[in-house]
This record gives C-alpha cells, sequence and structure tokens, in this order.
C-alpha cells in the first residue's frame, strides 16, 4: 500500500473533525517554523499554541488537538488526476484529488476543506478548513479513486 501504515503506536484521540479556517492553520505552520529554534518538546508545543491562538479562535480541545497534529506532521501532500473531459458546456478538463496529512501517531487525516483540485486563487485565510481523520485503506482507496472510470475514459475517447 505504497508505505501506508496505520501506525501500531497510534494515540487515541475522541475526535474526528477537526474545523477551523485556512488562516489560522497557516499561523500554526509558522509557529511550527518558529519551534525549530526550540530546546524541548513541550517548548515547541507551546510556541505552535501560541501562534495558533493568535491566528483564530478554536475551543480548547481543537486548540489542543491541532497543535499536537502540527507537532506531529510528517508529511501533508495532496494527488489531482486530471483528463480531457466536459466543462461548462463545452470541451475542458474534468479532475479530482484529495490532500492528507500524516500526524505520526495520531494517523491520517484527510481535508476536505478546501476541496481539491484547489483553485489557488478562491482560497483566502478566511476559507474553511477541515480535517477528517482516517486509516490507511481509505487513503489508499481514495488514490485509486482518482483514476477516471470507463465512462470518463469512452468520453474523452469521443472528442
Amino acid at each position: 500500500m505504497v508505505h501506508l501504515q496505520q501506525s501500531r503506536s497510534a494515540r487515541d484521540t475522541s475526535a474526528t473533525v477537526l474545523d477551523t479556517t485556512v488562516g489560522t492553520v497557516e499561523a500554526g505552520l509558522a509557529g511550527l517554523e518558529a519551534a525549530a529554534r526550540a530546546t524541548t518538546a513541550d517548548e515547541e508545543r507551546e510556541l505552535i499554541r501560541r501562534s495558533l491562538a493568535a491566528g483564530g479562535t478554536l475551543d480548547e480541545p481543537s486548540l489542543r488537538l491541532l497543535t499536537e497534529m502540527i507537532s506531529e506532521l510528517r508529511s501533508s501532500w495532496r494527488m489531482t488526476a486530471a483528463w480531457r473531459g466536459h466543462h461548462d458546456g463545452g470541451d475542458g478538463v474534468e479532475g479530482r484529488g484529495f490532500a492528507v496529512w500524516d500526524c505520526g501517531p495520531l494517523g491520517y487525516w484527510l481535508r476536505e476543506l478546501p476541496e481539491e483540485p484547489l483553485p489557488a486563487d478562491q482560497v483566502t485565510p478566511g476559507s474553511p478548513f477541515r480535517l477528517v481523520r482516517t486509516d490507511a485503506r481509505t487513503v489508499w482507496n481514495r488514490i485509486t479513486d482518482l483514476l477516471p472510470d470507463q465512462s470518463e475514459l469512452r468520453a474523452a475517447a469521443t472528442r
């Protein structure tokens, strides 16, 4: 499964959805950059927490969870598939995609908002940002679901 593994030591968190804004997440990630100078893990988390608190309004459980997620973030990535298709009544491009955060012991999280494929010019700091906890099997299924199905391929071939 392309090295997608659910950590056996995954920490349990009762939260399965995290809702905030793009600006809040950007503030937290900026805090992660500042945390590179931290000498302890607790100091790193405190720097991230302060950045998140300054960047938006999160309730205490969400603030704690997002602090942990950013602190444990191993990677974030997105995949998009696009093919010739129909768009607004004419020839165009069709596609779909998704984005994932790998938060190590906190598991995988799908980014549902902003939705992929991501039109960068439509995302602002106030745009909604949602992460939903998932597992490796779901991530793998999302990868395979990116590919166009037979009807989409036939439609593209007839153009």
